[in-house]
C-alpha cells in the first residue's frame, strides 16, 4: 500500500486531484501520480497510463470518461509509474517515442545496469521528434524531450495544452528539471527544457507528479542550470 501521508513523498510528489482541469482536461490521481484525459466532446485521448489498472478504474469511475472510449494513449516514457495501467485502455493504441523502445525491448537498463523497465506487451507506434497525430478535432505534436529517460516526450495538444510527463517539476509556480536521482541524463533535461520554453501560445502545462499552471511564460522564467 502506498503510504499517501508519507512527509517525504509530498515533499515531492504534490500531483493534482482527480477531477476537471479545463473544459477539455480531466486529471486522473492514483498515488503520486497523475495521468490526463483530453477531450473533444467527441473523441478522448489519454497521456500516460499511471499505475495498477484496478486503482485507475475507481478513479475513472469519478470522471465522465470512459476508459473503453479512448482511442490513442500517449506515453510520455516507460517508467513503471506511467505504464502500469495500460491494460485498462483496451481500445486504445498506444504511442511513444522512437528513442525510447531500447528501454523497453531489454536493450538498456534504466537503473545500475541491471533494472529494466516493464515491456509494453501490446503493439505500439513509435514516434519522431515534431509528429503530428490527429485525432478528430485533436491534434498532438510529439516534442522529444530525452533526459529523465533518452526518449522522453512532451505532448502538445492543439498547440495549446502542454504534457510534459517527468521532463520537469512545477515547484512555487517555476520550473525545474526532474529530481536528479531519477534522471539519467540531468544536463539533457536542462537542454530540453529550454526547447520547451521557446514554444508559444501554451495556455496549460501539466506534469506527471507536481500539477498543472495556467501561466507558461512565468513558469518558464527560470535558470534550468540550478539543482534538480
Amino acid at each position: 500500500m502506498f503510504p499517501k501521508d508519507w512527509k517525504l513523498v509530498r515533499r515531492f510528489f504534490y500531483p493534482v486531484p482527480t477531477g476537471q482541469v479545463t473544459k477539455n482536461v480531466w486529471a486522473v490521481r492514483v498515488k503520486d501520480a497523475n495521468l490526463f484525459v483530453y477531450t473533444d466532446g467527441t473523441h478522448a485521448i489519454v497521456v500516460d497510463a499511471g499505475y495498477a489498472p484496478d486503482s485507475l478504474q475507481d478513479e475513472f469511475d469519478r470522471i465522465p470518461v470512459n476508459p473503453d472510449a479512448v482511442t490513442h494513449l500517449f506515453l510520455t516514457h516507460s517508467d513503471h509509474d506511467h505504464t502500469g495501467g495500460l491494460r485498462l485502455f483496451r481500445s486504445a493504441r498506444v504511442y511513444l517515442a522512437r528513442d525510447e523502445e531500447p528501454m523497453i525491448d531489454g536493450a538498456r537498463a534504466r537503473l545500475f545496469w541491471f533494472y529494466k523497465n516493464p515491456r509494453i506487451d501490446r503493439p505500439y507506434h513509435l514516434l519522431s521528434d515534431g509528429e503530428i497525430t490527429s485525432v478528430g478535432t485533436i491534434r498532438v505534436r510529439a516534442i522529444a524531450t530525452p533526459g529523465h529517460t533518452p526518449g522522453s516526450m512532451a505532448y502538445l495538444v492543439n498547440e495549446s495544452v502542454l504534457f510534459t510527463g517527468d521532463t520537469l517539476i512545477l515547484k512555487n509556480g517555476r520550473v525545474r528539471p526532474f529530481y536528479r536521482l531519477f534522471n539519467m541524463d540531468t544536463l539533457t533535461q536542462r537542454v530540453s527544457i529550454r526547447k520547451l520554453a521557446r514554444l508559444e501560445n501554451v495556455r496549460l502545462l501539466c506534469t506527471a507528479h507536481t500539477g498543472c499552471t495556467s501561466d507558461f511564460r512565468s513558469a518558464m522564467r527560470l535558470d534550468t542550470t540550478g539543482r534538480g
